[in-house]
């Protein structure tokens, strides 16, 4: 039902000097927010940064956590880039938590600098069909749902007003602060539809003793970023090869990946994969980066059979693996 929400907020001015038609309003208010909460509550998730001096091991460690959302079957959470922002000669060892209170290993798929905001790879999480995404624009005064991580509960949900949008940037901003865990939060309207993410420079740790104003990047500037993952997706999106990777830096200063994780069961187990194994070529197709082997195996079809280069314990050799399907 069209902007229910926002009649109902309407009525409240009237119905607070009934008690039985004020409790009637809010009640329903109540199911129409909870409703929108529990229908995305399965996509929002926790996203941990750790961060380890490298220079000083015994170094107490920095953790941001922030909020993401889980955008498709292939395992794509969009996040704010500052989640991920602590050392500047520090990698850092990311995760997502899900709903369920499961951990996965996250990649780094991708950053925006002008958006601000990230996309993770991971590999072991399956949200179903893409979100679908508001497509008009927000306006001064529109409600708006956050829901995600609030000092370690989650997923929170805040109903909060639109303020205005800010010249400098596009970005808009809401008329509540930043609450910390709330960066990379999603964004939902009245409706229930995908309305943007917050860019808020707060993450896990309270760094002002003032509060920041929560500040969102909506889903039509996002577009061009959500059209790419969308295209990945595409008829290939039950490609895969069931192992989890991290780049990895050789001896002679290139670039390659090692294989952190492989799922039981998986493509990559029945061809004998073993965390450890150093990836290093794909048939012809050097891989550098995480994005060079997913890139890869999602413009694969199932039941593909790929020459994988790995140097295990020293040794080269090569895998022949067929591509499953999800």
């Amino acid at each position: 039902m069209p902007n229910r929400v926002l009649k109902l907020v309407a009525a409240l001015t009237i119905a607070v000097c009934a008690d039985h038609a004020g409790s009637t309003v809010l009640q329903d208010m109540e199911r129409e927010v909870s409703g929108i909460a529990s229908r995305v509550a399965s996509r929002v998730v926790t996203v941990q940064a750790s961060f380890r001096n490298p220079n000083d091991e015994n170094a107490p460690g920095i953790v941001n956590v922030g909020t993401g959302l889980l955008l498709d079957s292939l395992g794509h959470v969009i996040t704010a880039s500052s989640v991920l922002s602590g050392m500047r000669t520090a990698t850092p060892v990311m995760t997502v938590i899900d709903n369920g209170d499961r951990t996965h290993e996250a990649l780094l798929y991708d950053v925006d600098s002008t958006l601000r905001i990230a996309v993770l790879y991971v590999p072991t999480m399956d949200a179903g069909p893409p979100i679908h995404a508001k497509r008009a624009e927000w306006a001064p005064g529109y409600f708006a749902l956050v829901v995600g991580n609030s000092f370690g509960v989650g997923p929170a949900v805040r109903m909060t007003t639109v303020s205005g949008q800010r010249a400098r940037d596009g970005f808009w901003q809401l008329s509540d602060p930043a609450t910390p865990g709330f960066s990379g939060a999603p964004v939902f309207d009245s409706r229930g539809a995908f309305g943007g993410i917050i860019v808020g420079e707060v993450a896990g740790q309270v760094r002002e003793p003032r509060p920041s104003p929560a500040v969102m990047v909506t889903a039509r500037q996002l577009a061009p970023v959500m059209s790419r993952i969308a295209a990945l997706s595409g008829n290939n999106n039950r490609s895969w090869l069931g192992l989890s990777v991290r780049p990895f830096v050789q001896t002679d200063g290139g670039t390659a990946l090692v294989v952190s994780n492989v799922i039981g069961g998986s493509p990559a187990a029945q061809a004998g994969f073993l965390p450890g194994d150093v990836v290093t070529r794909v048939d012809t197709v050097d891989v550098n980066f995480v994005s060079d082997l997913a890139d890869w195996v999602r413009r694969s079809r199932p039941g593909y059979q790929a020459t994988v280069r790995i140097v295990r314990q020293g040794t080269e050799q090569d895998i022949r693996v067929t591509v499953g399907s999800k």
